[in-house]
């Protein structure tokens, strides 16, 4: 895609797609029309924090990660996963992971205003 003379993108992150949606709706509303959600992750597609991955605020053994026989997201991740500095706790902190992207193209006039939306929904554009 191209953007026309006069237009711009907005990329911001979210961490639950709720408030991604939230957002979109708000810019909707505000007449902002060219919008996407979409998932995003180290993996294709991360999980929602709730559903218990290393590196989303889950406390995890890394035997059940290297030795189980649950699969995460369809395939055999168990390795890949165990091997994110999340899971082994050599991570030096909490992660920040946000699996949303929220795009949308706005006229570079009113780009202030789209930003201001997505920030108040909880977004980092």
């Amino acid at each position: 895609m191209q953007l026309s003379p006069g237009e711009r993108s907005i990329l911001a992150t979210f961490q639950f797609t709720h408030k991604a949606r939230e957002a979109a709706r708000a810019l909707e509303d505000a007449g902002f029309t060219t919008l996407q959600i979409d998932r995003i992750g180290a993996y294709g597609y991360e999980p929602e924090p709730d559903q218990k991955r290393p590196g989303q605020g889950a406390v995890v053994q890394s035997s059940q990660i290297l030795y189980g026989s649950e699969k995460v997201g369809g395939g055999a991740s168990g390795p890949l996963l165990a091997a994110m500095p999340e899971a082994s706790g050599m991570a030096g902190g909490e992660s920040t992971i946000e699996g949303v992207l929220l795009t949308a193209v706005v006229p570079a006039a009113r780009s202030d205003e789209a930003v201001a939306i997505i920030r108040r929904h909880g977004g980092t554009p």
